[in-house]
């Protein structure tokens, strides 16, 4: 989710709920952007899933970094999230867990210099003050095969001079990316797996949104979809920060219209953030509705959920579970 570094304070992520249950899904989209890239995009099943909070205390910016990876093992490993303006990981600053040989994994700060083929070598020069100062929070937990890695860096307004550390600057453009892979003894990591979700520090849409300047929104595709019907999609929208599409105006109905029938056709009706609450029609925001576009003879009795007809832009009511495409919207 895009953000701009107004970010509000709020709690901090790391929090193993009980054993067994380390990476709580429930938070994504409210208090953190999590990063699912599996084909099914379920965080109980992906092989490596992470999370990213930001959080400004009087000017001092923070990131809450959960990393959790299935399938893999403590010795001789690592997972790693790398700051990189060209979604490259040559040349990115990188904050990790990882172990040599037998150790237990735990948070460090890298580099990887601008050389090919990619390798990645430790900080030097730094004091354990420097470390505690920059990475803090930590927790380090292994269950039944996952492990699970979560501690905050500051990335502003510390006092160590040294290009090999993230320091954020007004204007940053940044990416992140992340890894997992095994480390070595000279230093040289072999990178299995990565992916870019996106600029953090910049002024646009989440990938498959369009920004709506009237409405100051992106709208557009989720980036995770984990199934079919209204409570599923609406999850996968949460998961983006935002919400299945709330229309309260002509304008913007009409716009969603356009969008939907670009997007995915006109061949079949788009669902919208419409649910049926007792005996009143409410948005997936729980906002009221206070403008609606129902064709005629709608909404029929027995059907809770909204969807529109991207050709006509009148609504209908159908069931919650269907294979119908649909929008989400979220703020900026």
């Amino acid at each position: 989710m895009r953000s701009s570094l107004a970010f509000a304070l709020s709690l901090f992520t790391c929090l193993i709920l009980s054993f067994g249950e380390l990476f709580d899904k429930s938070t994504c989209g409210k208090t953190k952007q999590c990063i699912v890239p599996c084909y099914n995009q379920n965080p109980d099943t992906c092989d490596f899933v992470a999370s990213i909070n930001f959080r400004n205390i009087s000017g001092t910016y923070y990131l809450d970094i959960e990393l959790l990876t299935r399938n893999f093992q403590q010795s001789n490993s690592y997972v790693a999230l790398g700051f990189s303006t060209d979604q490259e990981m040559m040349g990115s600053k990188v904050s990790e867990c990882s172990a040599l040989g037998v150790d237990q994994m735990s948070p460090k700060l890298s580099y990887n210099p601008q050389k090919y083929p990619p390798y990645n070598s430790r900080i030097a020069n730094m004091t354990q003050n420097d470390f505690d100062m920059i990475l803090t929070n930590v927790i380090v937990a292994e269950v039944d095969g996952a492990i699970y890695c979560c501690f905050t860096q500051r990335i502003n307004n510390f006092s160590i001079v040294n290009s090999e550390i993230y320091n954020y600057k007004d204007g940053d453009l940044e990416y992140f990316l992340f890894a997992r892979g095994n480390t070595s003894e000279n230093g040289r990591e072999a990178t299995i797996w990565q992916y870019k979700i996106g600029r953090i520090f910049g002024e646009e849409c989440p990938n498959g949104y369009e920004y709506v300047t009237a409405k100051g929104l992106c709208v557009g595709n989720p980036r995770y979809r984990f199934g079919n019907g209204w409570d599923v999609n609406e999850a996968s929208c949460e998961l983006d920060g935002g919400n299945l599409v709330v229309i309260h105006d002509a304008f913007y109905n009409a716009l969603i219209a356009q969008m939907a029938t670009e997007k995915y056709g006109a061949e079949q009706g788009v669902m919208i953030g419409l649910m049926l609450n007792g005996t009143t029609w409410k948005w997936s925001d729980g906002s009221p509705m206070d403008y609606q576009k129902w064709a005629q003879g709608e909404p029929a009795n027995g059907k809770e959920c909204g969807y529109m007809n991207p050709i006509s832009n009148d609504w209908y009511a159908g069931p919650c579970f269907s294979y119908n495409d649909f929008l989400c919207q979220t703020s900026l």
